[in-house]
């Protein structure tokens, strides 16, 4: 904590927390005696989760590369790479890194993905075991080899069933009016089937398959069946939920969004302009330093060669490789406001002629007419 840089009477309320504390656990036979706690955190205690980001943070700050190369949530590691050499070897470097300090990567929790591979890339071991697999879940969320999202669409039903069942109760109560299940169902069931899916490039297949799961929830909480012959457009209305497909565009369009406002920094705006990284950057200069031409520079790295150009023109220019901010925002006034409010301002400046001297009159005219600044 105090090289993260925390107060010293932070510390030292943290310090008296852990001090001399002691708990018991709570069976089905009663509690336990009370006994010492002297290693690890306080279960249950909102300040865990902190002071184990603070530890984390100062265990990888040697070896922990920029994002997104290696992205950590908690104990959770992410590391990335062009090449399965490269991420061996990061592995071996973490490895040795957190075992030096006292702490162990798991061997069994330890998982290798090669996205769209086309030809067989080999396999990543760590101290001889075998780490690859066909897919692995992190942060709820599925990731497969082959770049499909299948297995995520199934788990998102399957939440959605979990969810529809704790309110079972709730849901084929015919007491309940249909308005009430729609709100119930709503609130607990589709936050289960949404989630994570504004990232998730879904097909009509997938979208047909969550929404065929939807209706058959929906019918079984209104006590309706196929052989009723009810159209699921009547089954919708009468429970006040709209179709899935359009709330994953709608949350797509959210996250987007939040996408769009964020600045050039942000790890999902470089993924959605294909930003390179600073490292690329620079090494394009170093070869075009070298003597390289363009072509050459594109093709040994896999770039666009326009991509080379504005890179190299824009380091002869400002003698940098990163983005430069924009001079400006552009307009969101129609050329209709824009006339409107010339016209407001020059009438409002007619009536309060007379209260200034010529030159002033005509330089402020000037620059509501013309655009020009006014100092």
């Amino acid at each position: 904590m105090r090289k993260s840089g925390v107060a010293e009477k932070y510390v030292r309320v943290v310090q008296d927390m852990y001090e001399r504390s002691r708990t018991v656990v709570r069976c089905a036979v009663g509690q336990t005696e009370e006994f010492k706690v002297e290693v690890g955190r306080h279960q249950g205690s909102a300040l865990s989760p902190f002071l184990f980001a603070i530890v984390m943070n100062q265990l990888s700050e040697e070896i922990r590369p920029e994002s997104p190369w290696t992205m950590m949530v908690e104990d959770d590691i992410v590391i990335c790479s062009e090449s399965r050499e490269q991420v061996e070897e990061s592995l071996e470097r973490w490895r040795f890194a957190l075992e030096r300090r006292g702490m162990k990567v798991s061997r069994s929790k330890t998982e290798y993905v090669c996205v769209n591979e086309r030809e067989g890339s080999g396999t990543v071991r760590l101290q001889g075991e075998e780490v690859k697999v066909q897919e692995f879940k992190y942060l709820w969320s599925t990731v497969q080899s082959n770049g499909e999202c299948g297995k995520e669409v199934k788990k998102r039903v399957q939440a959605g069933w979990n969810g529809w069942r704790k309110v079972s109760g709730v849901l084929c109560d015919k007491k309940i009016s249909a308005r009430i299940k729609g709100k119930v169902y709503r609130t607990v069931v589709r936050p289960a089937m949404l989630y994570g899916l504004e990232t998730v490039s879904l097909r009509k297949r997938q979208e047909s398959e969550l929404e065929v799961a939807e209706l058959k929830m929906l019918r079984f909480s209104l006590g309706v069946t196929r052989l009723d012959r009810i159209r699921n457009e009547y089954i919708r209305e009468t429970a006040h939920v709209g179709r899935l497909g359009d709330k994953v565009r709608e949350a797509r369009l959210r996250w987007f969004g939040h996408v769009q406002r964020r600045d050039n920094s942000k790890l999902s705006t470089m993924a959605k302009t294909k930003e390179l990284s600073k490292n690329v950057r620079d090494k394009i200069v170093d070869l075009h330093k070298a003597g390289m031409g363009y072509t050459t520079i594109a093709k040994q790295l896999g770039k666009k060669v326009t991509t080379v150009g504005a890179i190299i023109r824009k380091w002869k220019k400002h003698k940098i490789t990163v983005n430069l901010p924009r001079s400006g925002a552009p307009c969101k006034i129609s050329p209709r406001g824009v006339s409107m409010i010339m016209r407001t301002g020059t009438g409002q400046l007619h009536r309060i002629k007379g209260t200034m001297d010529g030159a002033m009159y005509r330089q402020i005219l000037g620059g509501i007419v013309y655009g020009k600044p006014t100092g």
